[in-house]
């Protein structure tokens, strides 16, 4: 952690990934698809956001007077932590109220009406098919495994499939 700290710090401070280009037609990959149709398949994609992080409590809720607080309470869990492989930046883990809507998105998938199609796919009830995949930032591995965790106890062999490829890009140390 001593050593990859000022790294994250510095590339904090001078990395441009917040400056990627947009490529110059963005449509032509759908239409090339679209003129022959019965080479693709069409799939439903439900992008589930993590819970509030540590660093988003100390980050994300606005530059006043709090952020002093709250960033130097982080920074003693953080000296608490040094002998220990954990962070609460570094890769940073759910804040309670993240912890607290992992819980609240459990209980929506879980007891969402019968017929709500939506919610019966992430169940794992529907007779569609479904694959789960996350991050591999604990943050979001932490909100699938607690917001889906009914259909992973009723389903105890279904595998969730962890990928860098679906890790948010940005140049903050948390991620």
């Amino acid at each position: 952690k001593l050593t990859g700290m000022p790294v994250a710090f510095a590339h904090l401070l001078l990395s441009r990934d917040n400056k990627w280009s947009k490529p110059s037609d963005p449509q032509s990959t759908l239409l090339q698809y679209a003129k022959s149709p019965d080479t693709c398949q069409r799939k439903r994609i439900y992008f589930v956001r993590h819970g509030e992080s540590m660093w988003n409590e100390v980050f994300n809720r606005g530059l006043d007077v709090g952020i002093i607080w709250r960033f130097l309470s982080c920074v003693m869990q953080e000296l608490n932590l040094l002998p220990y492989p954990d962070s609460v930046f570094w890769d940073s883990p759910l804040s309670p109220l993240g912890i607290r809507q992992a819980v609240q998105l459990s209980a929506w998938v879980e007891h969402s009406h019968p017929n709500n199609v939506h919610a019966a796919i992430l169940r794992g009830t529907s007779d569609t098919q479904s694959v789960v995949c996350v991050s591999n930032l604990r943050r979001a591995v932490s909100t699938v495994l607690t917001g889906l965790s009914g259909r992973l106890i009723r389903n105890p062999k279904e595998r969730v499939y962890i990928t860098s490829t679906a890790q948010e890009i940005t140049r903050n140390i948390d991620g």
